[in-house]
């Protein structure tokens, strides 16, 4: 979600680890009784705080070929708006099946930067 917001464009691979990731999560947070989660819907804050905070630096070093410091880039990104599109993807999992979910993660990435070309294959 950095890399988009920097670059203002979405890749196969970042899409890959998006959907991947989200669909992960659901698996991990619905408890064996198959009807109940680990964590609900408004229980994400602090993990995706702490998320975010892990995740600039291995953006930094990706991003540009390692152009930006940790520090640059989180002036250069809005750390609410990636953690508020965040939230929206793990609300997917509440409201999908496992089959469902990923049309339902490809319908949020067309509206993130760079969506539409990606879905299109510019």
């Amino acid at each position: 979600m950095i890399k988009n917001q920097v670059k203002q464009r979405l890749t196969n691979s970042w899409v890959a680890s998006i959907e991947g990731s989200i669909l992960e999560i659901q698996d991990l947070n619905l408890q064996d009784n198959k009807t109940s989660y680990y964590l609900k819907p408004g229980e994400w804050e602090d993990l995706l705080d702490t998320a975010y905070d892990a995740a600039i630096k291995p953006a930094s070093a990706e991003i540009m070929n390692g152009l930006y410091t940790p520090k640059r880039l989180q002036a250069m990104v809005d750390k609410s708006v990636i953690i508020s599109i965040a939230k929206d993807f793990l609300n997917l999992t509440y409201t999908n099946t496992e089959k469902s979910l990923p049309s339902a993660i490809d319908e949020m990435l067309r509206d993130l930067p760079g969506g539409q070309e990606w879905e299109e294959g510019n």
